[in-house]
């Protein structure tokens, strides 16, 4: 089991929880549907997962 801890510094707020409807109305969802430089997102998010993962190992 991997465990991912994010340390938060004290006094500071946490992001506000979205609702689905709120989410939807955010602009997240579709993110990239326009973008002319990535062919697959599924691909390109796994990649990013895999250089944040390598960052974090390496320090």
């Amino acid at each position: 089991m991997e465990v991912i801890v994010l340390p938060r510094a004290p006094g500071a707020e946490l992001c506000p929880r979205l609702t689905v409807s709120q989410l939807c109305r955010s602009g997240l969802i579709s993110l990239w549907k326009e973008r002319t430089d990535i062919d697959d997102s599924s691909t390109y998010a796994r990649q990013l997962r895999e250089q944040a993962q390598q960052r974090g190992a390496a320090g």
